[in-house]
């Protein structure tokens, strides 16, 4: 799938699919070597508060969940970072185009709402705590050392409102520990430039130059600044006390007369 958006040979429909770009990026990193790229790549998304995902540099390997039905949610990734301590499980849910698919409705009483009348973001925060789950990610609770979520969207600002409803929404339930602490945003254009500097073996050098392509294709890079070019030592400069003489003006002689009867 990722070959043929690359040369345009999808329909429009696959080309704005959010699920599609979450399974191309995502999904190629997961076959790279080494962790250190998608390590990379969470570090930076920021909370609330502005501060960046911390992660361990002790991470040794990840396991990637793609859609994984949970009791009351299906995220589009859950990622197990596996550490020689223990393990930190991220949640992400990706937008590309879309808002959350629900919020919550205060209308309805707390008890009696659907899944859909939900907060989405924070349906699947709450999965992530419910030890029911762990076994269809592989997780074992003993491990876990932290629990994120990420919330990826397009946008280059944090969507600080659609984050604080999350949170209250989770604070009215009570279902979970969470806090806004644990609630990060990472946008999809922050990536490009997190697929650089981490030494790679020739195959994932491969699969870095094919996602570095799709998110330029697709427009999802940040301003780095301007690409300025050499330019040479100009061979000119400034004198100074330059005099200039001019020739000289002749006074001018001039005078008003008077006009009566319409005539001088």
């Amino acid at each position: 799938m990722l070959q043929a958006q690359l040369y345009g040979k999808t329909s429009s429909e696959l080309t704005w699919s959010e699920d599609i770009l979450t399974s191309n990026i995502f999904g190629m990193l997961k076959y790279l070597s080494s962790p250190a790229v998608i390590v990379n790549v969470l570090r930076n998304a920021i909370s609330l508060d502005n501060r960046a995902l911390f992660i361990p540099n002790d991470i040794q390997g990840t396991s990637y969940h793609f859609w994984p039905k949970l009791r009351n949610s299906e995220p589009d990734l859950v990622l197990v970072l596996h550490s020689s301590q223990g393990d930190h499980l991220v949640g992400m849910e990706a937008k590309y185009l879309s808002k959350k698919s629900s919020t919550e409705d205060y209308t309805i009483d707390e008890t009696e709402r659907t899944n859909g009348q939900r907060d989405q973001l924070a349906r699947e925060i709450e999965d992530l705590y419910v030890v029911a789950n762990y076994s269809k990610i592989g997780l074992k609770q003993d491990r876990i050392l932290s629990i994120s979520m990420l919330y990826v969207t397009l946008e280059s600002y944090i969507p600080r409102n659609e984050l604080a409803e999350t949170i209250r929404s989770i604070q009215v339930h009570g279902k979970c520990s969470f806090t806004k602490e644990q609630l990060y945003w990472l946008s999809w254009k922050s990536i490009y430039s997190s697929l650089t500097d981490v030494p790679l073996s020739a195959t994932d050098g491969l699969i870095i130059d094919d996602l570095k392509s799709y998110l330029a294709r697709k427009d999802m890079k940040t301003f780095n600044g301007f690409n300025v070019s050499h330019v040479s030592k100009l061979a000119w400069a400034f004198k100074k006390n330059v005099r200039y003489h001019a020739s000289p003006v002749e006074s001018l002689s001039w005078g008003y007369r008077r006009i009566s009867n319409g005539t001088k």
